[in-house]
């Protein structure tokens, strides 16, 4: 039974994007995100300066989609070096000191949600999809207590059929918006930021409790060593744990 209301998770996930659900899961105008106005979510070097702008937790303000298995990091990223750099990735240090990485689509970010879900299960992390106690939303809450966000487990095993039926079905209102909304807000890496430049959006994880640092990847060439920055989040200690 647990396992077939699960999979009813998933698939209302998927099918609400396709337009087989009763109402589209696109938020039209959520208003705009809360920036943080302090210097503590600020990181620099020689090279470069790293600001958090705002973060977007599920059902949010500036939220785009119902119930979204992610989380948005808004983030600005200054070249304050005399040459040019080439950003190569973006990172999120978990709380077991793990480095996730972003999801490129929304497809992927509900399966990396479920399958780090299962990993915080194991090591004993209570998680629920809002920024902190207020609790999973319905759908979540669909999958019962011991099942965090969605099962991905069964994501797995069904996802690339319910990604080819995708695929089959006429392109629906709802996610055409969606993918859209997703496109314009993502930052797509690996970027050049030429000196003195800049460049910011969004960068948008699977949902990961208490995380202890943003980690910018970068270098001065495509084939130059990299090297990091680091951007601790000291005070998200409460973000999506269960209290």
């Amino acid at each position: 039974m647990r396992k077939f209301i699960s999979l009813l998770v998933i698939f209302c996930f998927v099918a609400s994007l396709m337009g087989c659900a009763t109402s589209s899961r696109y938020i039209a105008n959520s208003g705009r995100p809360d920036e943080f106005t302090s210097n503590r979510y600020i990181a620099k070097n020689k090279t470069l300066s790293v600001r958090l702008v705002y973060l977007i937790t599920p059902n949010s303000r500036g939220s785009f989609v119902k119930d979204a298995p992610w989380d948005e990091y808004g983030i600005e990223i200054k070249n304050i070096s005399k040459r040019d750099v080439l950003i190569k990735g973006i990172y999120l240090i978990d709380p077991r000191g793990v480095y996730i990485q972003r999801g490129d689509n929304i497809y992927n970010l509900a399966k990396m949600t479920e399958s780090l879900s299962e990993s915080y299960k194991e090591a004993g992390i209570a998680v629920v999809a809002g920024a902190g106690a207020a609790g999973a939303t319905t759908l979540f809450a669909l999958a019962g207590a011991g099942a965090l966000i969605i099962p991905l487990s069964l994501a797995a095993a069904v996802g690339a059929p319910l990604y080819l039926m995708y695929r089959g079905q006429k392109k629906a209102e709802g996610k055409e918006k969606i993918e859209a909304e997703f496109k314009k807000r993502n930052l797509p890496l690996p970027m050049g930021i030429e000196r003195g430049g800049k460049i910011s959006g969004s960068i948008f994880f699977p949902i990961v409790p208490a995380p202890r640092a943003l980690v910018v990847e970068y270098s001065y060439s495509k084939s130059g060593k990299s090297q990091y920055l680091k951007l601790p989040l000291g005070g998200f200690g409460g973000l999506h744990i269960k209290k």
